[in-house]
């Protein structure tokens, strides 16, 4: 994704997105969060930090269940439902 392309998908400027990049404007809370949406990143980084080394798998998994169709998805969570069932009874 090119600079100019991210800047129109979250509402700034290619200029204002350079700035950014370089450390000469600090965005808003609300702009954050635009930009880790666009750049599918977890909203949780605003929070914790360390969210990124601890849920890796979970980002994999999330970015891999939205490829698939909505039979697919609904069949993984059954499958996901069972094994936290199974894991607080077992």
């Amino acid at each position: 994704m090119t600079r100019e392309q991210l800047a129109d998908q979250v509402g700034l400027t290619a200029r204002h997105i350079a700035a950014l990049e370089r450390g000469e404007r600090r965005p808003t809370l609300n702009t954050m969060e635009k930009l880790l949406r666009t750049l599918g990143a977890p909203t949780e980084w605003l929070v914790y930090p360390e969210f990124e080394e601890q849920n890796v798998r979970l980002r994999e998994i999330s970015h891999l269940a939205a490829t698939f169709s909505d039979k697919q998805q609904e069949f993984l969570l059954g499958i996901m439902r069972l094994m936290r069932k199974q894991k607080y009874e077992g």
